[in-house]
């Protein structure tokens, strides 16, 4: 099977290259020049999106520049605007396209923004160096120019029509740019027989993230202002062609050794007509550097969202720290008005923004840029106050920004080619130095002995060298927004690169190694950890399971105890920092378990999955000694750093000490000697509620929702009675076996309490749809009223058929549940002295309408929807009362499980893949 690798066409010095045949049509329509095969300077690609079928002029042109530093063809008429709609290619293109080497399933879903390119081997490309575990960009060296480039994977389902939307708009966006300050796309790399894309990039040895976040870089005024230059220059070219880069931040600015920053990853960028503005989606640009209207709801903005995040990355450079670093939406919404003042009257009159009614501050709160940074240079205050103002309209523009007086005042901004020489660095490296210095005071010297990745990524190098295996999650160094970059090797492909092929080679390294990190073969799972699908045989007692409990005594491990943990075949790494959790329960070997199932990777056809969470993926395994069948969820965690081996260590002390039917069974744990890989051992259970509720042929009667949330309840009461917060009900959490049984699964976010000594713990916890108003408002003193309420919703939507309260975003959230269950009472905001109280209190009073909303709904129902969905969570009372209350002691009672009906294996994943087929 061969690869290519898309590229702009050669001039008539370079290496030959095939060429896509163009019907009589097309011929006639050349321009003259590229006929004759007159090279030319400026060869570009330029994307005109009409209903022409999206073809593209891509030729050797002679074009001028024009004074806003947009280009365009010689003798063309400038367009009044830009039209940026996808279109299909028409039959015979699309031909002609897959004749050229472009895969079939590639031309037609993207084939305008393929258009005009043509394919080059891709093993032409020599892999330089190889990446750390921890990014995602893969350096190689273009063998026929010996120019060093980047290469990044695009992220896309090709079932999911808006991820392939996404994917195919990225490359007609960057198709568009051509300026120094964007980043150039150079090409693409794709395979007839796989789903992988992947795009080629100038490559760059850093970025401002990176530069700014190292100890020993201070950047002068100078600097600073060489740097916002080129920022404001981009961001300038990029809104003169009509494009919103909606992620502008730090990491996404790069920096080459010459001085010159790139904006790059335009995986959420977007077209936009001015003057025919279209609704877009609030959920843009990452949360430091998000403008307020963003924030509150806003579908119809325009250049104003970059020119904020510029102002953010201005402050941010002459401060040397992000100046408004929020941990939710609703505290990044404070920090804003604290900083830039609340928007007057006649703005929200105006803007007519979603959430204005409820989140307009209660008191005006003074804009305050001048006196917080004081300490800036007088002339960079104007442009901050600028690009920093409430109203998106007084942002003015790009091109206004650059003939501020900061950039015409003493000290003028350097030259970028004068700008220090540095060593690459990354905003992940920045990250990395932190995690190390956290580790090295406790453990770094005991990790150094067992932390033994590399064996592992030395096999693994041989085969993906050999396989052209862009896939290894092992090898990426960087990324962003809707795709990956990959630092790697496209050389001694021959062909190979089918995915079928890739797995069997794979399989026999990772079944002689216990390497349970094959990204291509997990199918599903849950919080902080992957529960895969697999074999752990031939292993050569190299892994241990426990499963034998030799007491119930939970206690850190002395050193001689230690020692014995080791002895008796604990990896010394795991005994160290997680002694407790592993104390009293003894080893077994691993090949004891047999793989059922293998998941598929065929490109068109979905991974089979038996769960999928935010953190985690699963296996199904049989246990060949006992006969049963268990799953086997990895645990994710960094062991250099300490709050991630805390959440590990953490989830298994929850699971040891909780026993109960209606809780999901901790059996044992596999680990490795030779690697910190570390996987749970559960029952296996064959549905989980969120797929059941979201089938479509499934309507639960009343009898089965009370005996599902009988079962709920009773869960949640045992865990609460041992002192155990789960922090994450909803329905894909909440697994069924063909009995009937429930049981609360996924205890990657839960945490113990003391209900007589409360501690403050983290607000962001919970899945949004079933997140209370007390953690949206910024509370860190809580209990088990977070679970009720969460349990609440689960109630509401098995009887609704459909989730009750979806949000799309935190603030949107907030607004869904006062405008259900009403505003909280006077007395509530005095007594909970919640962070985003004074800001976030509704101006007017919401009346609670649960009873109207949920009139359909079984009358016994709703006075304990009505107690579990209370504002106040001292009023949600306990899961005891809950069993007790009138829903469950009126007919029809909750039916028995074992009379529940038999269903075929579903997923919450499967409700998903239903969808995606149903739109394929």
């Amino acid at each position: 099977v061969s690869v290519c690798v898309c590229v702009k066409e050669n001039t008539s010095s370079g290496p030959p290259s095939i060429e896509i045949v163009a019907d009589k049509k097309q011929e006639r329509n050349r321009d003259p020049d590229v006929k004759s095969g007159r090279a030319e300077k400026n060869s570009t690609a330029k994307t005109d999106g009409g209903n022409d079928g999206g073809q593209e002029a891509q030729n050797r042109v002679v074009r001028k520049r024009e004074k806003d530093g947009n280009v365009r063809q010689k003798g063309e008429r400038r367009r009044s605007k830009p039209n940026p709609r996808l279109s299909n290619p028409t039959k015979n293109l699309h031909g002609e396209q897959v004749a050229a080497g472009w895969p079939a399933w590639l031309s037609a879903v993207a084939g305008e923004a393929i258009n005009g390119w043509i394919p080059r081997r891709a093993d032409t490309f020599e892999k330089i160096d190889k990446a750390s575990t921890y990014s995602n960009v893969y350096k190689a060296k273009d063998t026929m120019t010996g120019k060093i480039v980047a290469l990044k994977k695009v992220r896309f389902d090709n079932l999911e029509p808006e991820s392939v939307k996404f994917m195919a708009r990225e490359i007609l966006i960057l198709r568009r740019l051509d300026h120094p300050n964007v980043v150039k796309l150079e090409g693409l790399v794709t395979s007839r027989m796989s789903c992988s894309l992947y795009l080629v990039f100038e490559y760059m040895e850093h970025d401002l993230a990176g530069l700014a976040a190292s100890p020993t870089i201070k950047f002068t005024e100078p600097q600073v202002k060489c740097y916002m230059h080129q920022l404001l220059s981009g961001l300038e070219h990029c809104h003169n062609r009509h494009v919103l880069h909606r992620d502008i931040k730090g990491s996404n600015l790069l920096l080459d050794n010459d001085g010159s920053l790139k904006i790059a990853d335009f995986g959420l960028a977007s077209f936009f007509d001015p003057n025919h503005k279209q609704p877009m989606t609030s959920r843009v640009v990452t949360l430091w550097y998000r403008p307020p209207e963003l924030l509150l709801g806003a579908t119809d903005y325009g250049v104003g969202i970059d020119l904020w995040s510029a102002g953010c990355i201005l402050a941010e450079l002459l401060a040397g720290k992000p100046i408004m670093p929020g941990r939710t939406e609703v505290e990044q919404l404070h920090k804003i008005f604290k900083l830039c003042g609340s928007p007057s009257e006649e703005y929200w009159k105006k803007s007519k923004l979603p959430h204005a009614t409820i989140f307009k501050p209660q008191q005006a709160y003074k804009r305050c840029i001048a006196e917080t940074f004081k300490n800036f240079p007088p002339s960079s205050l104007p442009l901050i106050d600028t690009l920093l103002a409430i109203n998106p309209a007084e942002r003015q523009t790009a091109a206004a920004a650059l003939k501020s007086e900061f950039f015409m005042t003493k000290p003028y901004a350097c030259d970028p080619s004068s700008l220090p020489k540095y060593p690459p660095t990354k905003e992940m490296d920045a990250k990395l130095r932190d995690e190390e210095a956290a580790a090295s005071s406790s453990y770094s010297d005991l990790f150094k002995s067992y932390l033994l990745y590399q064996d592992l990524e030395i096999q693994l190098e041989e085969i993906l060298s050999a396989t052209n295996n862009f896939d290894d999650e092992n090898n990426y160094i960087g990324g962003g927004g809707f795709g990956r970059v990959y630092k790697g090797e496209v050389s001694h492909s021959k062909g190979r690169s089918m995915y079928k092929d890739l797995e069997i080679q794979l399989e026999e390294i990772l079944s002689a190694t216990n390497n349970f990190d094959d990204e291509n073969n997990y199918i599903g799972g849950g919080g902080f950890g992957r529960v895969y699908k697999g074999e752990l045989s031939h292993f050569k007692g190299r892994s241990m399971v426990a499963v034998k409990r030799l007491g119930s005594k939970l206690s850190s491990p002395t050193k001689n105890l230690l020692g014995e943990q080791v002895a008796a075949g604990w990896p010394a790494w795991l005994s160290a920092v997680a002694g407790e959790a592993i104390n009293g329960w003894i080893p077994r070997r691993a090949d004891t378990f047999k793989k059922i199932d293998k998941a598929t990777s065929y490109c068109y056809k979905p991974q089979k999955s038996i769960g999928q969470g935010t953190y985690s993926n699963v296996y199904k395994a049989k246990d060949t000694i006992t006969g049963k069948i268990v799953a086997l969820k990895k645990v994710r965690f960094d062991n250099l750093e300490p709050e991630s081996v805390k959440f590990m260590a953490r989830e298994i002390l929850v699971l040891r000490r909780l026993d109960h039917p209606n809780v999901v069974k901790l059996e044992g744990l596999v680990t490795s000697k030779m690697s910190c890989s570390l996987y749970l051992v559960f029952e296996y259970m064959e549905h989980d509620l969120a797929g059941l509720a979201s089938s479509p042929t499934i309507q639960f009667t009343e009898p089965q929702v009370k005996c599902y949330m009988q079962q709920l309840l009773s869960g949640l009461e045992h865990c609460h009675n041992r002192h155990v917060l789960h922090r994450d009900i909803k329905g894909s959490n909440l697994l069924l076996n063909n009995n009937g049984s429930l049981k609360i699964a996924d205890f990657g976010s839960a945490s113990f309490f003391d209900p007589n000594h409360k501690q403050p713990m983290t607000s962001r916890v919970v899945t949004l749809w079933y997140r209370p108003p007390e953690l949206l408002l910024g509370a860190t003193d809580y209990g088990v009223g977070i679970d009720l309420w969460s349990a609440g919703c689960i109630l509401a939507e098995l009887l609704a058929g459909k989730p009750i309260m979806p949000g799309r975003t935190e603030v949107e959230q907030l607004h869904k549940i006062f405008r259900l269950c009403g505003s909280p009472s006077e007395e509530y905001w005095k007594m909970s002295k919640l962070p985003h109280a004074t800001i976030f209190k509704p101006r007017q009073a919401y009346k609670r309408c649960i009873a109207e909303t949920f009139k359909n709904f079984p009358p016994s129902s709703l006075p304990l929807i009505d107690t579990l969905l209370a504002i106040d969570p001292a009023e949600r009372q306990t899961a005891t009362t809950a069993l007790k209350s009138e829903f469950f002691t009126t007919k029809p009672y909750a039916c028995d499980p074992s009379s529940l009906p038999k269903y075929p294996p579903t997923k919450e994943m499967d409700a998903k893949l239903r969808d995606e087929d149903a739109r394929w």
